[in-house]
């Protein structure tokens, strides 16, 4: 360790270091998954954003590169606590290995519920509902950002007064 950098040194509180603050109780911790099966998009994607929902505070980081079944383009996603996004990359070259990659970086991860949940995805009858409602959510709230302003707007001026003007 740098000088003065030994295991007491600052009594576990925060300090500075060449102007950076870091702390050393923090324990930071990452885990990594990986299938040479192809994936099913229609469990993988409501299992990603239930674990996120119910572990976003946890989960700093998450990362993927995927392999679903009957797509030939690979899927990256990446997400900072509970926001994810993804989209299809590229088509797997000729050779590369189609497997699906994941990284998840955080404080006091729970591991063993992130590996139960990946190596045994539930059945379509059980995860249709979070998929509905993960679906019907997102459609929600693409409703809501593009009409909200314009329905705020219609509301506020029904007196003739003006509120916000589009």
């Amino acid at each position: 360790p740098p000088p003065g950098h030994g295991p007491h040194h600052c009594n576990g509180y925060a300090h500075t270091r060449g102007g950076l603050k870091h702390y050393h109780r923090e324990v930071m911790h990452s885990r990594s998954l990986r299938s040479a099966k192809p994936l099913d998009a229609t469990k993988f994607m409501p299992w990603l954003q239930n674990l996120v929902a119910s572990e976003g505070q946890k989960i700093l980081r998450s990362k993927g590169i995927l392999a679903f079944s009957n797509d030939n383009d690979r899927y990256v996603f990446q997400g900072v606590h509970r926001m994810l996004e993804g989209d299809h990359q590229r088509a797997w070259k000729d050779g590369e290995p189609r497997e699906s990659r994941l990284v998840f970086i955080g404080r006091e991860l729970p591991e063993q519920t992130i590996r139960d949940g990946f190596e045994h995805l539930r059945s379509d009858k059980q995860m249709l509902p979070l998929a509905d409602a993960a679906r019907c959510r997102s459609e929600a709230d693409w409703l809501v950002g593009i009409h909200g302003p314009r329905a705020m707007t219609a509301f506020n001026s029904r007196d003739g007064s003006s509120f916000l003007t589009t």
